[in-house]
């Protein structure tokens, strides 16, 4: 007897045969080499299903025989639709046998866990499937005055047409793609592409407009980063397919994490469908063919000389020039519905940093703020391009891989590498060198008490500092350490190695004391008891004055058991040179004088 599964692959029926069994119960599937697709599924609808008795069949499947980055097991085990078992005679006995009866059937023991793992595969893509569609048609019911919805769905992923009324074509398309791992954790991605143009022949500048377009829409309206990527597949320069793939639309859930997904899809879907109102309103639906006579000899000069790789195009409403060599475009627009306070809505600023600069972007509108990472050698061509066409006005709106300067009616792209990834690398290292520069430029300062200190304040700034500690997670403020119930005191949770690989957190009470005297072994008493009630495991002292020996010598010995350390004076006004945006926070307790080189020196020349 011949086994055959019927699967489906992008809507297309296939048939793998099952050819042999070998000695460890590993099926060997192939395609049909003689029977044709209609031949093998001819009468199947019209069998009668007979009790499961009258079929003699055994199903083994061995897990390492699937091998699922193969193109011929990837389909079956995404979308197994049945089973069709047939005598090997001319007359072809055909058996059909849907997926809900072979539930039943008695499969050998260690077999059935890999066949029913697949069944419930493809049962949970195919409720992905239904709630996606769900999604897209309950915010489509929405807008159904305005366009209606085509979905075409393909192995692993859906695509979402937009039909406008009285023939306006719509150039974007919206696209979920899915898929599921070995843990059930499903994946999936959206994006926006644009993909079909009315136009013939070479359509780069409105594949490249109209992405510009939306990757700005979606900065603007969402802070929402994307990845532009462009496809070229005759000639490096020209486009001929482009997408926005949104990067808050990688996400990934659970079994469980249905709704979440639900919501996510339809936050990504609606806000997909209210740019497209605002694309509308910037760009028109019109563009006339191209027209050689529309370029400007100026930029077409700058960018499209004939020593480099370009492409050039022109017509009344845009012109787009391209230098392959550069990275560099540059859309003209003439449109008379280009509006300068779009473009303007984010208000920027370049920070100055240690291997590039950090773009910060504010939309006062709504609040929202974003940054992103301009190296120094993306600058360098970015200035190069202001000095040499004497650009005195401009902002910026950056994505993940594309800048947008905005001049007048000229809109530069810089390809580069603009992920907040390295904004955040970036700021370490610009933090470090300030702080290393700050150390630098606040070694001559000099502090003095304000007397009578505030307790409090005192504390909060010890508390500060400390944070600036090593291996330091957490700090809490308790109480008032002059006060006659025992005061204030600090929690300090720093980190601890528990072993080679493992780490865990340990407890240090800290204790603070804002004297105009040195601090005597009187002033602090039941160190190991207060120790022991908050099952600590060391005690620090921080004092605004100086310690007498007698109390030395007592944190000394408590080391033995515990951990012990202490700040005097001395400790403190040395930690606040280094971290001098402390001390400016507490100049109520603080005087601080900034002493120059000059003055030290000629202290020193006098003494």
């Amino acid at each position: 007897m011949i086994f055959a599964a019927i699967i489906e692959n992008d809507s297309e029926n296939e048939v793998l045969l099952c050819k042999s069994i070998n000695a460890n119960g590993q099926i060997t599937w192939t395609l049909p080499c003689c029977d044709s697709i209609d031949d093998i599924l001819q009468g199947c609808d019209d069998l009668v299903q007979k009790c499961r008795d009258e079929y003699d069949i055994s199903i083994g499947i061995e897990t390492s025989s699937i091998c699922f980055e193969s193109s011929d097991c990837i389909v079956y085990r995404v979308s197994l639709l049945s089973y069709t078992s047939f005598s090997n005679t001319k007359e072809k006995d055909y058996r059909w046998l849907k997926t809900d009866a072979l539930r039943s059937i008695n499969l050998s023991e260690m077999f059935f866990p890999v066949f029913d793992s697949m069944l419930k595969r493809y049962e949970r893509l195919a409720y992905i499937r239904k709630t996606i569609k769900e999604v897209i048609n309950d915010v489509s019911s929405n807008f159904e005055d305005y366009y209606n919805t085509d979905i075409q769905e393909q192995k692993n992923a859906i695509n979402v047409f937009i039909k406008y009324p009285q023939h306006v074509f719509c150039p974007f398309v919206f696209r979920i793609d899915f898929s599921l791992d070995d843990t059930e954790q499903m994946q999936f991605v959206t994006s926006i592409s644009v993909t079909r143009m009315p136009d013939e022949g070479d359509k780069t500048d409105l594949y490249v407009l109209f992405s510009s377009y939306m990757a700005i829409i979606q900065k603007l309206f969402g802070n929402k980063n994307v990845y532009i990527d462009y496809l070229s597949l005759f000639d490096e320069v020209e486009i001929n397919n482009a997408s926005l793939i949104l990067l808050s639309g990688l996400r990934q859930f659970g079994p469980s994490g249905t709704e979440a997904f639900k919501s996510a899809l339809q936050e990504d879907f609606l806000r997909f469908t209210m740019s497209l109102f605002t694309f509308a309103e910037l760009i028109g639906s019109f563009f006339t063919e191209l027209d050689e006579d529309c370029y400007c000899k100026e930029y077409l000069d700058y960018l499209c000389s004939t020593d480099a790789s370009y492409n050039c195009q022109a017509r009344k409403e845009v012109q787009y020039y391209y230098n392959a060599v550069k990275g560099i475009s540059m859309l003209r627009i003439s449109n008379a519905e280009y509006r300068d306070d779009f473009f303007n809505a984010l208000t920027w600023e370049m920070i100055d940093g240690v291997d590039g600069k950090i773009l910060c972007q504010i939309n006062t509108d709504n609040g929202y703020l974003s940054f992103n990472f301009v190296s120094n050698e993306c600058w360098d061509k970015i200035s190069q391009v202001i000095d040499d066409m004497h650009i005195s006005k401009y902002t910026f709106i950056c994505q993940s891989n594309y800048l947008f300067m905005f001049e007048g009616k000229n809109i530069w792209i810089f390809e580069g590498d603009f992920s907040e990834y390295w904004v955040a690398e970036e700021k370490k290292k610009l933090l470090d060198r300030q702080n290393r520069e700050r150390i630098i430029l606040h070694l001559n300062r000099q502090f003095k008490w304000r007397y009578p200190i505030n307790y409090t304040r005192f504390e909060e700034l010890i508390a500060d500092l400390y944070e600036r500690e090593e291996l330091v997670q957490n700090i809490k403020l308790l109480g008032r350490s002059n006060c006659p119930d025992g005061g204030r005191d600090l929690l300090i949770w720093k980190i601890e190695r528990k072993g080679e690989s493992s780490f865990g957190s340990k407890l240090i009470i800290g204790q603070c004391k804002a004297y105009n005297r040195s601090i005597n072994k009187s002033d602090v008493t039941d160190i190991r008891d207060t120790i022991e009630h908050y099952d600590a495991t060391g005690f620090y002292l921080f004092t605004s004055s100086a310690l007498t020996v007698p109390l030395i010598d007592n944190l000394v010995k408590l080391k033995e058991k515990y951990e012990s350390d202490w700040w005097t004076e001395r400790e403190i006004f040395k930690k606040l040179r280094q971290h001098s945006d402390v001390a400016d926070r507490y100049s109520d307790i603080l005087e601080i004088d900034e002493v120059s080189s000059s003055s030290m020196n000629e202290k020193a020349v006098t003494v």
